[in-house]
C-alpha cells in the first residue's frame, strides 16, 4: 500500500543567515484518515481531503544559535550528527548561525 504523503523531520544549518545544507533526521509515510471514504459522500470528499491537508506541521525548533545549543538534551542528541556534515562541507562551528529542526510535508 502506497502513502498518500510523507513527514520529513530536517536539520536546517545555516551559515552567515543563508541556508547552507540539511540533514535528514526522518522519514515517515503516511495516509490521510478521513472520516468516510469517497464513495459514500461524493459532494464532501474534496472539502475534507483539503482541511487534513492544511494540518499544520510541527512548528520549528531552535536547536543552536549564539553559538550555544538550546539545552543539554539537543546537544547530546545532535552534536556528533551535526559535526560530521560540518566536517563535510569544511566547516566549523564559529561558521554557524543557526540550526532549525524543521517538519516538511511531502505530497505524493
Amino acid at each position: 500500500m502506497g502513502y498518500d504523503y510523507y513527514i520529513l523531520k530536517v536539520l536546517h544549518i545555516y551559515c552567515n543567515d543563508q541556508d547552507l545544507f540539511q540533514i535528514e533526521l526522518e522519514r515517515q509515510g503516511c495516509n490521510y484518515r478521513l472520516p468516510y471514504k469517497k464513495a459514500d459522500h461524493h459532494d464532501n470528499y474534496g472539502d475534507v481531503l483539503a482541511a487534513y491537508k492544511k494540518q499544520a506541521p510541527m512548528s520549528p525548533m531552535t536547536i543552536y544559535t549564539n553559538h550555544r545549543f538550546s539545552n543539554l538534551n539537543l546537544e547530546t542528541k545532535y552534536r556528533t550528527l551535526i559535526e560530521y556534515a560540518l566536517h563535510q562541507y569544511d566547516k566549523s562551528w564559529r561558521d554557524i548561525t543557526c540550526v532549525m529542526k524543521v517538519e516538511e510535508r511531502l505530497e505524493t
